[in-house]
């Protein structure tokens, strides 16, 4: 939580990457809750719970009756079809994928995965985001693995083959 944000924003602020008044802008930005308090003036949501379609789907559904209707849902999933995920929404026009690389706070990239059912404006507005969060956003189509892991498993599959 804030812990871990502080921790990571301190290292910067420590290595000259940021300034003080940089970390208290980012700080302040940060609005931990265990409620839906405040998800009415949200406007995107980036569920990353547990790696289970059960449970992504009730908490997608969950969240999306305490948001606006123009509020963007996002899951950041590596496995799961976006698709799928969209089937428990009302609103599957405003929802899409986006799968963050770990570690996130180093690891620009992110896939912006495009349901069938995702809107171009809502992939729009999570590209816009995600560039302003300083990330290099690409956008696919919702297919097993994605792009990334679509094109490293074999790697390391033929790797693994070797013993590396």
């Amino acid at each position: 939580g804030m812990t871990e944000a502080a921790k990571l924003l301190n290292k910067q602020l420590e290595r000259g990457k940021i300034d003080g008044l940089k970390l208290a802008g980012v700080i302040s930005t940060i609005h931990p809750t265990l409620d839906y308090a405040g998800f009415d003036r949200v406007d995107v949501v980036v569920e990353a719970v547990v790696e289970n379609p059960k449970v992504k789907k009730a908490v997608l559904a969950e969240t999306e009756q305490k948001v606006r209707p123009d509020t963007v849902l996002a899951s950041n999933t590596s496995t799961i079809p976006i698709s799928e995920l969209a089937n428990a929404l009302e609103r599957p026009e405003n929802f899409c994928g986006m799968h963050f690389f770990n570690p996130v706070h180093r690891m620009p990239l992110v896939e912006i995965i495009r349901g069938e059912k995702s809107s171009d404006e809502t992939i729009a507005k999570v590209v816009a985001w995600a560039s302003k969060m300083g990330k290099t956003p690409i956008v696919v189509n919702d297919c097993p693995g994605f792009f990334v892991n679509r094109v490293l498993f074999p790697y390391f599959a033929g790797f693994s083959q070797y013993g590396f």
